[in-house]
């Protein structure tokens, strides 16, 4: 059930206590028989009144908390996409500097070892592409 539903029907709890209350303040004051069971009733209908108004601040306590949640988890996945970003563009340009040290390495021949080396060296970490997937 949604909180501002669960709010809206306290708030008909709340007067429902009140018109009650109201009901049995006025046949207490009229004062034709001995008012024990109204002073308990307006006593229990205060007490629920008080306990609905509780209930109606603490959703909305919970309301505000889960909205903010939900503005950090955003935050949150905004920042770590900006991180994924940024190294893809660093992984993107030392590609680029690698492609052209191969390029100008062609020139010089190196052995085919020695390129396969420089083609799966990740140059962000430092180690090979290998080493990564064992």
């Amino acid at each position: 059930m949604p909180i501002t539903l669960k709010q809206i029907l306290s708030g008909v709890m709340i007067a429902g206590d009140a018109l009650l209350m109201l009901f049995f303040g006025i046949d207490f004051l009229s004062g034709s028989h001995e008012g024990g069971l109204e002073i308990f009733v307006l006593a229990f209908l205060a007490v629920d009144a008080y306990l609905s108004i509780d209930y109606i601040l603490c959703l909305h306590r919970q309301k505000v908390a889960l909205e903010d949640q939900a503005v950090e988890e955003h935050v949150a996945s905004i920042r770590a996409q900006a991180r994924e970003e940024k190294l893809e563009q660093q992984r993107e340009s030392l590609d680029d500097a690698l492609a052209q040290d191969v390029r100008s390495a062609k020139f010089e021949e190196p052995d085919s070892e020695e390129l396969k080396n420089m083609l799966t060296k990740d140059h962000l970490t430092g180690s090979n592409a290998e080493d990564k997937q064992s």
